[in-house]
């Protein structure tokens, strides 16, 4: 996931989680419960970037910044730490995280922040001064239980070009705190009266999800230690910058399946996937929107006010009480969603797809029969979704366009339509596919949105 100021990436590779999802199935199988079989533990967590400029720095710390600044106060808490001074005691502004947060609206995403949000704020971290392939680091460490999982959050901050970076890693155990099978006796599990005891609300499940419990490094084995710090070396010791260009750097991502490059607008984001299915198929995924809008859509969605009509629709209810729950979960949803779309004016997706042989190959074969079988298709279809219309959906007008060759195939549809009860949509799908290619685009704006002029020719022009 990339912004004009922030950088993020896994490392999650699609054949390990396909490898341990099977092993997992074996184990679940056998009903061995003690195994505890986590993708999570094979990747190196989530990696992020950020950067703040030396205007933006005078903004947080109140002072003017530079490198050389920072290395003074690196080298001030180093002395501190030599007198075995409670570094977490000592006014540090470099180190009040959450003044940071005031920039993030100018495309910065503080990925812990973002996640646990206020709840952040509660835990102490433990901050260490490093210097790592000869860089500088002044390093907080956060470790956390949440839903019987170890976190592990480092946030080293470095300074190069008279600028700060902020590096986080973002790991996690998932056995340290794994709970065991235990053999329940059904007796004290139910009440006289048949009703079951202690039973747990989804809306609870959700609460201990969220619920975070500080834990001491001095508790955890040197083994689990040993692999986030080996994380967090790799990622600073890899970290690098080149001096600033006078030119700034437009926002882009490449689609690697043809090398098509598309430049989005300075307050976007993009995030992509590649993944592999089989042997035979590579793909990539991307969905790009604007920041801004993303973190007001995300704010406007309350979960556990929809998490409170699930308890009603347990096993105990009665039908036509599930029904009732389901309707009302149903309309949360909906209602919730909306609040959602509310902020988000437009989004952009692809999906394209690379075989390792000539998949396309027949169909190509015939452009002419294969256009006319796909405008039958379209008219046919796009007629009748026209003629269906509920309160949530309907279609108001459409067009598309056809163009078949020997070596390509492509669909463009542009239509309008209603969403939501409250929204009216504008959009454009493309699809297309080479002989070992195939290629899926959608973008969805608001119909009285006007989109960034370079985006929409881009968009216009989109074909492989």
């Amino acid at each position: 996931m990339e912004t004009n100021k922030f950088y993020a990436f896994s490392s999650a590779q699609s054949s390990d989680i396909a490898k341990i999802m099977k092993e997992t199935a074996k184990e679940t199988k056998k009903q061995d419960k003690n195994k505890n079989l986590n993708f999570l533990d094979k990747y190196q967590g989530i990696n992020s970037v950020n950067y703040y400029t030396t205007a933006e720095m005078k903004n947080i710390i109140g002072t003017d910044f530079s490198t050389a600044y920072f290395d003074a106060e690196y080298e001030k808490l180093a002395l501190l730490e030599r007198s075995q001074l409670n570094l977490n005691t000592v006014p540090t502004p470099l180190l009040e995280m959450d003044k940071y947060n005031l920039l993030e609206n100018k495309g910065n995403i503080i990925v812990q922040q973002q996640l646990l949000r206020e709840k952040f704020a509660t835990l102490t971290p433990t901050i260490k001064l490093e210097k790592i392939g000869g860089k500088k680091a002044i390093t907080l460490k956060y470790l956390y239980k949440q839903m019987n999982r170890l976190m592990n959050v480092d946030v080293s901050l470095m300074s190069a070009n008279d600028r700060l970076y902020i590096l986080t890693n973002i790991n996690q155990d998932s056995s340290l705190y794994a709970k065991k099978a235990e053999k329940t006796d059904k007796k004290q599990d139910t009440a006289k009266d048949g009703e079951v005891k202690d039973k747990v609300s989804i809306k609870d499940i959700l609460k201990q999800a969220l619920a975070l419990e500080n834990v001491n490094a001095a508790d955890v084995p040197d083994s689990v230690m040993s692999k986030f710090n080996e994380h967090h070396v790799k990622l600073v010791k890899a970290f690098s910058v080149s001096q600033p260009t006078k030119e700034a750097r437009r926002l882009t991502f490449t689609d690697t399946t043809r090398d098509k490059t598309i430049v989005l607008p300075d307050d976007w984001y993009y995030a992509q996937t590649k993944y592999q299915l089989g042997e035979k198929i590579n793909a990539v995924i991307t969905g790009a929107g604007s920041v801004p809008e993303m973190k007001q859509a995300a704010n406007a969605i309350l979960f556990n006010t929809v998490a409170d009509n699930f308890d009603a629709m347990g096993s105990d209810a009665k039908p036509e009480e599930k029904r009732a729950a389901f309707d009302k979960t149903k309309n949360k949803y909906l209602e919730e969603y909306s609040k959602a779309i509310k902020y988000l004016n437009s989004t952009f997706i692809t999906t394209s797809f690379q075989f390792k042989d000539d998949s396309w190959k027949e169909f190509l074969a015939n452009p002419e029969s294969n256009k006319a079988t796909v405008d039958v298709m379209l008219r046919d279809g796009l007629k009748r979704l026209k003629g269906f219309s509920n309160e949530y959906f309907a279609l108001h007008d459409y067009s598309y366009k056809l163009d078949f060759t020997k070596e390509k195939a492509n669909v463009v549809i542009d239509a309008d339509f209603m969403g939501l009860k409250d929204y009216n949509f504008s959009s454009k799908l493309f699809f297309g596919c080479h002989k070992d290619t195939a290629s899926l685009m959608v973008f969805v704006r608001k119909a009285d949105f006007t989109p960034d002029a370079k985006l929409i020719e881009q968009i216009n022009q989109w074909e492989f």
